[in-house]
């Protein structure tokens, strides 16, 4: 790869600096490490902040690594699992299978997982319950540490104990205990916990970093991000702005939050959402050392060079409509969930089509398109002219999803054939437009990975053919079979059932006499 022609990179002018011979310098990052799934790391990602792990184990559900959970090890041990519905049950794979706890065998093995990995070196090991959480419902689970149903209690002080087995084998190292659904809640029965925990949080907002911190982890707080796991948007459309992640990246620092995971697919729209990624990077170089505004003028000049200004509009006009999600309905953010007046819990956002024709409305696509089209006109570098091939790919993309929804919308409102038909086309022309892009292999060329089509998603993804979490589309007009619609009768059409006539009907016929009037 070259560095100086790569469009990865951007050299910004500057006077020349001079480097005294005996220069010294130590940095200590703000945090330990920021990593998403899979885990990757290469240049590009230290220059934004995220380290990867070293010595630490962080992935927030591990009873079913420390608990053989395969089909053969619940035939030879059902007792270890969860009595549910009257039935030792092995229930889902991986992190969603459930235990049953109050089994000393159980016990045992959590904590042989600690000390297994303490043991192979690890500073940090991990510590958290299954996915989907259900407690055993065997008499001696309900008889555990005397808490009766309050199965969150009961996952506290499992865990509580673990860690200070932990800190009287091992006192130099860490056990981070996660913070997640069930546990949630502060625990009842202990106000605090051992010298060596770590609370690893799922939920980053103002209040819930205030309670966690109120009560006290000695060795300090990890995070699980879910900024980029979508809530009723397909995974290839941006989800937070510069100004979002910047205010959190203050919060996390102000908390001293040391180490992070993304859920989700931890951000990959790079063109569409360049901006948001490089603040949000930046931003970890401390505490005061940033603005949004200040680090989106630089990416967008960097980038764009004499097409900045078009481009700098473009990401205005996205970043300012897309706000109100970033901030309010995201995942986990205020908005995502509400509980009625009958106490029942409820989502604010329940299907795609209400949430993308809001967030992105005709005139909004049209400005984004003026302004992206003259950036390309102006563009007069090499790497401008990739970057924004990288951008017109993905905005093709969202543009296409969003062209359809719009038409679906209005179908709904007129069912009729010439509506019906602007929709059908308009559902082909999106995955011609996805085969033609996989067709071009990776992508936009001049790029030394492969950026968009995303790496590792073939076309049946982009096409939104499967549901995802918080991604309801299998069923979902997108996947309509086009050729039986046009061929079938429009909703609510009227079906008239013709007989054969006895003889020859002409139009006096006295057989008219009996048919009673339709109106079509």
């Amino acid at each position: 790869m070259d560095l100086l022609k790569t469009p990865t990179i951007e050299y910004l002018p500057m006077p020349r600096i001079a480097v005294p011979p005996d220069l010294d310098v130590k940095k200590t990052p703000v945090l330990e490490f920021d990593i998403t799934w899979p885990p990757t790391v290469s240049f590009y990602h230290l220059a934004q902040n995220r380290f990867p792990t070293i010595d630490a184990t962080f992935g927030g559900h591990t009873w079913h690594r420390a608990i053989p959970c395969e089909q053969a090890d619940f035939a030879a041990h059902p007792e270890r699992f969860a009595l549910l519905g009257g039935k030792r049950i092995l229930n889902g794979s991986g992190g969603q299978v459930q235990f049953c706890i109050s089994n000393p065998e159980v016990q045992e093995l959590l904590w042989q997982d600690l000390e297994k990995h303490f043991k192979l070196g690890f500073k940090t090991v991990d510590l958290g319950q299954p996915d989907g959480f259900r407690g055993c419902e065997c008499e001696a689970c309900t008889k555990l540490f005397d808490t009766g149903t309050d199965w969150s209690e009961k996952v506290w002080i499992l865990h509580r104990n673990l860690a200070e087995r932990a800190y009287k084998a091992f006192p130099d190292r860490t056990v981070t205990i996660t913070v997640y659904a069930i546990t949630e809640t502060l625990p009842k029965t202990f106000k605090s916990v051992p010298p060596n925990v770590q609370l690893f949080l799922c939920g980053t907002r103002d209040h819930e970093l205030a309670t966690w911190r109120a009560f006290g982890a000695p060795q300090g707080f990890a995070t699980y991000l879910y900024y980029w796991t979508p809530n009723m948007m397909p995974r290839y459309f941006p989800m937070r702005t510069p100004l979002y992640v910047e205010n959190a990246a203050k919060r996390l620092m102000a908390a001293k939050v040391q180490s992070i995971a993304r859920d989700g697919n931890g951000g990959v729209v790079y063109g569409l959402e360049g901006p948001t990624y490089y603040t949000l990077g930046r931003m970890f170089d401390g505490p005061g050392a940033h603005t949004a505004k200040d680090l989106v003028i630089e990416y967008v000049n960097a980038a764009f060079g004499k097409a900045a200004t078009p481009m700098m509009s473009f990401y205005d006009q996205l970043f300012n409509s897309l706000e109100l999600y970033s901030r309010y309905l995201a995942t986990r953010e205020d908005g995502w969930a509400f509980t009625d007046i009958y106490g029942r819990g409820h989502k604010h956002l329940s299907n795609p089509e209400g949430i993308i024709a809001f967030l992105y409305p005709v005139e909004l696509i049209q400005g984004m398109e003026k302004q992206l089209a003259m950036a390309e006109q102006m563009a007069d570098s090499p790497k401008a002219k990739t970057r924004l091939a990288l951008v017109r790919a993905e905005f093709d993309f969202l543009k296409d999803v969003v062209t359809a929804v719009h038409l679906y919308n209005a179908y709904q409102i007129s069912p009729d054939s010439a509506s019906l038909d602007r929709l059908l086309n308009a559902i082909d022309t999106r995955r011609a437009g996805i085969d033609q892009l996989f067709a071009k292999g990776r992508g936009p060329a001049g790029w030394p990975f492969q950026l968009f089509p995303i790496s590792g998603h073939n076309a049946e993804a982009m096409k939104l053919r499967n549901d995802g979490y918080q991604e309801p589309y299998k069923s979902s007009f997108f996947n309509w079979d086009t050729a039986a619609k046009r061929n079938a009768p429009l909703p609510n059409a009227k079906r008239l059932l013709a007989v054969a006539a006895p003889g020859a009907v002409t139009i006096d016929s006295p057989a008219w006499e009996g048919i009673a009037p339709q109106t079509l």
